[in-house]
């Protein structure tokens, strides 16, 4: 009875299985034939339900799915807020001062590297910041976070020694993040602390070339001068520096709706 049962299923490992359909793709997915291993024979095992390059994509987005969960329990800002996940390049209104940048960011690519919108306020700069991380969250891990936070965080987490690993776990993972979105630079006051903190983060992302996107109230004269020279020069060859000009739409708005209203 046991040479038949043995006979019987050196047959069925004889047999390849039909193709299945991958559930995510409806490509056709073959079935793998196991080698002979130790006393087992060779068999043949039946398709999985997902081809191989739809399998690697899933697990990519997994991945970064946690990652991003590890960045948004680390940081309070780091998720985009309320009002920014509105912001998208669909509903961004371009103008003759701002439409440089908007193909910018439209046509972005992470092997671009970094960008550096800058301007007076309220000419879209941190729209068109906001609308790259939305584009990027749930792809890749992406922290999207205001200098100002981002360094008031830090100083919450310097103190006794456990709470400066925390400033280290923090500033770790805001050197090595995928993608860095840094909103209002310059704004903070500035102070050595200030620019040491932020040379140690952006000299690292400048060496091993993440790409980062930042925004600035300042021209690029008047941001030396506020977070120092040397890392100045890094972002002007770590970014495209584009110049964004106009009304401030948040004035123009409001007096709008007042005209309206009245």
């Amino acid at each position: 009875m046991y040479g038949e049962i043995a006979e019987n299923t050196t047959a069925f490992a004889n047999e390849r299985p039909p193709d299945g359909i991958c559930a995510q793709c409806r490509s056709a997915v073959e079935p793998f034939l196991r080698p002979e291993l130790l006393d087992l024979p060779a068999r043949w095992i039946g398709p999985q339900n997902i081809c191989a390059p739809c399998a690697e994509k899933q697990a990519s987005t997994q991945k970064a799915l946690e990652e991003q969960k590890i960045l948004n329990e680390a940081f309070r800002s780091s998720r985009v807020s309320p009002r920014f996940k509105q912001r998208r390049l669909i509903n961004f209104v371009p103008t003759p001062g701002t439409r440089r940048a908007f193909e910018a960011a439209l046509k972005y690519q992470l092997s671009d590297g970094g960008l550096l919108f800058f301007g007076p306020c309220g000419v879209g700069k941190t729209h068109l910041a906001a609308s790259i991380a939305n584009e990027q969250l749930g792809k890749i891990p992406t922290l999207f976070v205001s200098c100002p936070e981002f360094l008031l965080e830090l100083r919450e987490g310097i103190g006794g020694a456990k709470k400066d690993s925390r400033h280290q776990h923090l500033l770790a993972l805001a050197r090595n993040v995928r993608l860095l979105v840094f909103d209002d630079i310059g704004a903070e006051k500035s102070s050595d602390w200030v620019q040491e903190t932020l040379f140690v983060l952006i000299n690292h992302r400048y060496e091993q070339m993440l790409p980062t996107i930042l925004t600035t109230n300042f021209s690029l004269d008047e941001l030396d001068g506020r977070i120092g020279k040397r890392i100045t020069s890094r972002l002007i060859e770590m970014c495209r520096c584009i110049r964004m000009e106009g009304e401030d739409w948040r004035i123009k708005t409001r007096t709008q709706k007042m005209g309206t209203s009245g």
